[in-house]
């Protein structure tokens, strides 16, 4: 619940910088709005917030100025796209940590002027024609002078300049910003969203996924897809629509206004004003209601009144246009290729359909109303001409606004469900991945239960599918241990269980033995002693692993148990053994083999057991290939058995036996040392 109210607040908090960061930007643009300056200085809050939030906060605050400027500046929200495309750029800047460097301040000045000046150039050109502010124009004017560019380049280059400097302004009051708010604060913006208490990065082996198989990389792909995919076949479609409904709205107006031009005009006076022109009686007046008709009209570009005969065009009016010919009454105009397949009909006086043509007007659509006199016969027409390229122009002009609105809230989309998608699904299944392959990876008692606590801490509470598998990973997590615990006190017991059974079977062999009182427990110890110099040289590093050495050690002890099947008259025998006696005796190693093999065979899997076969069977080869039984020679011999080899004869010649008196410390050392790389391994004998 706890948790529940810190989101809340968080969310509240970072409400409220939006809304400061909007008020921030509108505020800061006044300037501009009410004077010539050539700076904007509106988005300082967009980049704040951005550097302060994140992505979908920054580019909310840029889109929304856009809108509210409305009342300021009507074409304010098709630069939209401009704002969120700042505050993504300012995010990538800041997450790659090069805003702490100037170098990288000044790149970012640099790209943030670019967006600005470039893009924003071209929409300004496109939405409202050149630039008239003062500043830029002059400066446009001195770069086409002096350098030679283009009016168009000259324009943009002189945007660019100026943005680089409301661009430093604007960056640099932002990190002024950022400086001031306290770091929770900051740390409430940025995490603002978060259903989680505090967030773990994925860690481990089994944690780790390629970027190619990343889900955040999976998600933005699938959403920016089928987004973008969306928005293209909207567009497309309003293009298509807007332009067949613009054409059919023109057509329409024109042929209504061409319709009240036709009972304007006295279809009796016709043939009077062909022969006379201006000078007919009511011929100016009608032309003056012509013109009003006309320049009342939208879409009308040309407005005229002809006979078709067939040896052409024959004018009646034709209002005048400033950027095409006028002709007088009673000229003859050939027809153009496109009226064509239509003069006939209209020498016959039918209705005919809209007809397109280029002429000296430009691409054009004429729309036709016959005049009838009272018998009912066809004497003229009334032309409406619709300009095709001003429609096609207001077409692309209404499509170019669709698409910059369109791209900044496909932008404010995106950023929103990736935030979304990060806070509620991506972050939380990466925390508990992360904790599941420290938890996998740790079999440290005290570190599990921390993980477990670690766990319990994320405090997930998505309200959906994801919490609900955090908690069964809590409930998991806490079995887990449980059942670990459960399972090391029963493996100690185990452990314990084996080796009293280890001394237990040590101990009958050594109660059958009198000379042999205590002798598995000192091998066992010479055993540890030359394993750990073995290490500490760097010898055979590979194999002495912890847990090798710890089952060399356990299973030591059991090396002599084959002496089990040995007579006690050969055992104890207090004299010299005859060479079939010492066959015998030999047979121990070969009997203590086949015990342990026999033991490895009922528990079906890797224990220390492998190892007391190896010394049970081997430790009596020697190095130089001359021992029994098996006659192994150098490092065929099994490591544990080599050592074992020199344990054993130490301790053999350091302790009283019925048939020797124990030999001292150095003599026993020096014998070992004359044995080195004939019965024994050198570098054994070295430590």
């Amino acid at each position: 619940m706890n948790n529940r109210h810190s989101i809340a607040r968080k969310q509240i908090i970072c409400v409220i910088a939006i809304i400061c960061g909007i008020a921030l930007n509108v505020l800061c643009s006044l300037p501009n709005d009410y004077s010539d300056s050539p700076f904007y200085i509106d988005t300082i809050g967009t980049i704040a917030i951005s550097m302060m939030a994140g992505a979908f906060p920054g580019v909310l605050t840029g889109v929304l100025t856009n809108i509210i400027k409305v009342f300021s500046y009507d074409l304010s929200p098709y630069y939209a796209v401009l704002n969120a495309s700042i505050a993504l750029t300012v995010v990538i800047f800041r997450r790659s940590n090069r805003t702490k460097k100037a170098s990288g301040l000044i790149l970012l000045i640099l790209t943030l002027a670019f967006i600005g000046g470039v893009p924003g150039s071209f929409i300004s050109w496109m939405l409202s024609g050149p630039n008239t502010n003062p500043y830029i124009t002059s400066l446009a004017g001195w770069f086409s002078a002096h350098i030679g560019t283009g009016v168009r380049f000259s324009e943009l280059l002189s945007n660019f300049v100026f943005d680089i400097g409301d661009k430093t302004i604007s960056v640099l009051a932002a990190l002024l910003i950022v400086r001031i708010v306290p770091e929770r604060i900051k740390n409430y913006m940025s995490t603002a969203g978060l259903r989680q208490a505090y967030v773990i990065e994925a860690s481990g082996r089994n944690a780790k996924v390629s970027p190619l198989r990343s889900l955040k990389i999976g998600t933005v792909s699938m959403i920016g897809l089928v987004t973008i995919v969306a928005v293209f076949a909207m567009t497309w479609v309003a293009y298509m629509l807007f332009g067949s409904y613009s054409k059919e709205h023109a057509e329409e107006a024109v042929r209504y206004s061409v319709g009240l031009a036709s009972v304007t005009i006295d279809e009796d006076k016709i043939n009077d004003y062909l022969r006379r022109g201006r000078a007919a009686e009511g011929y100016e007046e009608t032309e003056e209601l012509l013109y009003f008709i006309r320049d009342t009209t939208t879409h009308m570009s040309h407005l005229f009144v002809a006979q078709f005969k067939e040896d052409g065009c024959h004018i009646v009016f034709d209002l005048q246009n400033d950027d095409a010919p006028t002709y007088n009454p009673g000229m003859i105009i050939p027809y153009v290729d496109a009226y064509e397949p239509y003069v006939e009909p209209m020498i016959r006086g039918e209705e005919v359909e809209v007809i397109e043509s280029v002429t000296e007007r430009g691409w054009v659509y004429t729309v036709f109303e016959p005049i009838y006199d009272e018998s009912g016969k066809c004497i003229c027409y009334v032309g409406g001409d619709i300009d095709a390229t001003g429609l096609v122009k207001f077409q692309n002009l209404f499509v170019l606004r669709v698409t910059l609105i369109t791209l900044a809230l496909l932008i404010l989309g995106l950023t929103f469900s990736m935030r979304i998608a990060m806070n509620r699904l991506i972050i939380p299944i990466n925390s508990m991945a992360g904790c599941a392959a420290e938890f996998i990876e740790d079999y440290d008692e005290s570190r599990l239960a921390e993980n477990v606590k670690r766990i319990n801490r994320l405090q997930i509470s998505t309200g959906d599918e994801i919490e609900n598998l955090y908690h069964s990973f809590q409930k998991m997590a806490v079995d887990t241990v449980a059942h670990e615990r459960n399972i090391r006190r029963q493996a100690e017991a185990i452990g314990n269980m084996q080796n009293a059974l280890i001394e237990i079977m040590a101990d009958m062999v050594e109660n059958r033995d009198n000379d042999t009182g205590n002798h598995t427990k000192r091998t066992a110890s010479y055993v540890r002693i030359i394993m750990e110099g073995l290490k500490k040289k760097g010898y055979y590093t590979d194999q002495l692993t912890d847990r090798y050495m710890d089952d060399v050690v356990r299973s030591a002890p059991l090396h002599d148990v084959g002496k089990i099947g040995i007579s006690d008259i050969i055992l104890n025998k207090p004299g010299k053994l005859t060479p079939e006696e010492f066959d015998i005796m030999k047979s121990h190693v070969t009997i203590g083999k086949d015990l342990l093999e026999r033991a490895m065979s009922e528990i079906h899997s890797d224990t220390y057991l492998s190892e007391a076969r190896n010394l049970a069977a081997y430790h009596h080869e020697k190095w130089n290939g001359k021992g029994y039984i098996a006659g192994l020679s150098g490092e065929e011999i099994p490591l544990s058995a080599r050592i074992m080899a020199v344990a054993d004869v130490f301790d053999a010649i350091s302790q009283k036996r019925v048939y020797k008196e124990a030999f001292s410390f150095e003599k026993s050392v020096d014998i070992i040392r004359s044995e080195s790389g004939e019965s024994f391994d050198p570098k054994i004998v070295e430590v």
